[in-house]
Order: structure tokens, then C-alpha cells, then sequence
């Protein structure tokens, strides 16, 4: 049987041949910070949906700013109504 100061120091070994172990088989983790201009249709499309939240509650939009570009019951209503190609700088969300 071990002794309690042997058990202490068996502990203390495998934790630092662990630490040892995680240094060579993890990599340090890498981080990367992008910067992008923040898109101004995204507060535009947010004001629309405050001032707008009661007219079209419970229904899908499609938004491009604050510009309303087609609304529907349903998302696949929604969906036929608009161009699925030409999707960049738009919003489509349900309204709640």
C-alpha cells in the first residue's frame, strides 16, 4: 500500500507527464481576427422590422435594407416569390 506522500507525488507526475503529453500532440490554438466594414443593410432591415413588427407579424419578409422586397405566409411562398440567384444583401426572416 502507498503511503499518502507517495500517492501525492505519483499525482503530481502524471499530471505534469499529461501536461507534457498535451504540448506535443495539441497545437497551441490559433486565433484570427478579421475586420469587416459593417453592413449598413443590416441596421436599415433591423429599423424595418421595429417599425414594422405589428403589420407583418407572424409572416415571412424578404428585406434589402429597408426596402420590403416581397412578404408571404410561408417560407416556401416566400421562396417562389423571389429570385433564389440574386440573394446577396438581402434578409429573410419570419416576423415575431
Amino acid at each position: 500500500m502507498r503511503s499518502p506522500i507517495q500517492s501525492t507525488i505519483i499525482n503530481k507526475q502524471s499530471v505534469v507527464l499529461v501536461d507534457i503529453m498535451a504540448s506535443h500532440i495539441l497545437p497551441e490554438p490559433k486565433i484570427t481576427l478579421v475586420k469587416r466594414s459593417p453592413d449598413p443593410n443590416i441596421a436599415l432591415s433591423q429599423n424595418w422590422i421595429k417599425a414594422n413588427r405589428a403589420k407583418y407579424y407572424g409572416r415571412w419578409v424578404v428585406l434589402k435594407g429597408n426596402q420590403l422586397l416581397a412578404d408571404a405566409s410561408s417560407s416556401e411562398e416566400l421562396l417562389q416569390k423571389i429570385d433564389p440567384t440574386d440573394g446577396k444583401g438581402k434578409l429573410i426572416t419570419v416576423i415575431y
